[in-house]
């Protein structure tokens, strides 16, 4: 199984889940947040630098805030 996280920066945060996940034997591939292009329609999809993300069993987001903002 493979599972992508996406992320801004690569922190301790986003290190401790792909440690975690890789000891259960999932594969795992970060992707930058900012580049991911999300396509709404009859057949959605997600692609990272042209390249598709259908292959991965989950995505997920991963960011910590650095600050609170109102």
């Amino acid at each position: 199984m493979k599972i992508g996280i996406l992320t801004h920066k690569r922190g301790w945060h986003v290190t401790a889940l792909e440690e975690a996940l890789m000891r259960e034997g999932v594969m795992v591939e970060r992707f930058s947040i900012t580049r991911l292009l999300a396509q709404v329609a009859a057949l959605p999809h997600l692609t990272y630098r042209g390249r598709s993300l259908d292959d991965c069993a989950a995505l997920l987001l991963r960011s910590i805030p650095t600050g609170c903002e109102e």
